[in-house]
């Protein structure tokens, strides 16, 4: 990677659970984000290994669509 790209921190490596993806974002809630000096992250992102499959869960508005114009 350029000396300028960051890589973002792991926040869990395990057993994929709902508990642990919970777990997960409460920590961020409660202490910030753990990649730069902010107290509002967006969410995490979810590796899953066995299938090779990215998911994302934010902390606000997870059910809706990226691109929805709903409040």
């Amino acid at each position: 990677r350029p000396k300028c790209c960051s890589v973002v921190p792991v926040l869990y490596t395990g057993i994929f659970t709902t508990a642990a993806v919970e777990n997960t974002l409460k920590e961020l809630i409660e202490h910030g984000s753990y990649a730069a000096p902010f107290m509002d992250p967006e969410g995490i992102v979810i590796y899953h290994k066995a299938s090779g499959v990215y998911f994302k869960k934010t902390i606000i508005g997870d059910e809706k669509p990226k691109n929805s114009k709903e409040e």
